[in-house]
This record gives C-alpha cells, structure tokens and sequence, in this order.
C-alpha cells in the first residue's frame, strides 16, 4: 500500500486495517519467538538437538539419522544420550553435498 493513500481512507477503514494487521503481527511475533533455530541463532546460542530434531532440520527422517550418525558432525555426549550442535548441524548443511 501507498502510504501517502492512507490519507484519502475513511476511519472505519483504518481502524479494520490496524485491527487487522495487529493480528496478523501477533500470530507472526509468535511464530517467531517460539522458533528455537531462529532464537539461537539470533541471541548466539547454540543448542543440542535429537536425532528427531537433526531430522526435521536436515528434511530426513529420525531413523535414516540414527543409520547415518557417521555422514553428520559427531555427536556430544549430553547426559546419557548423543546429541549434536545446531550449530554444527548448520555448518554442515552449508557446506555438504546437495541430496542424490
């Protein structure tokens, strides 16, 4: 939209487009504050995921990374179970060989 139109529109007609895209801001905001892989990569953080999670990253499924653990960066010992960084899962998804 043309902002210098905003002039020529009746109040009722702002008044719906405000309401309207304060909604659509909020269920974005939202979105947004609730996506792990953009939070850490804005705050700095880096965080562990599962091979679930490196699956849903990657577009894999959870088992074809449990069978592949040695084409992905290694993974860290997080407790009791192997996790990998997100920030190496990142890294790796850059520079790998694009899918067959």
């Amino acid at each position: 939209m043309d902002p210098a139109k905003a002039e020529a529109l009746s109040g009722n007609v702002v008044k719906h487009l405000l309401v309207k895209h304060a909604k659509v801001g909020e269920v974005l905001l939202t979105r947004l504050i609730a996506e792990p892989s953009a939070q850490s990569q804005t705050n700095g953080l880096d965080r562990f995921l599962d091979a679930r999670e490196v699956g849903e990253v990657i577009g894999k499924s959870r088992s074809w990374v449990e069978k592949n653990t040695k084409s992905l960066p290694k993974r860290r010992k997080v407790g009791a179970a192997g996790m990998w960084s997100e920030r190496e899962i990142q890294t790796w998804i850059k520079h790998r060989e694009p899918w067959d």
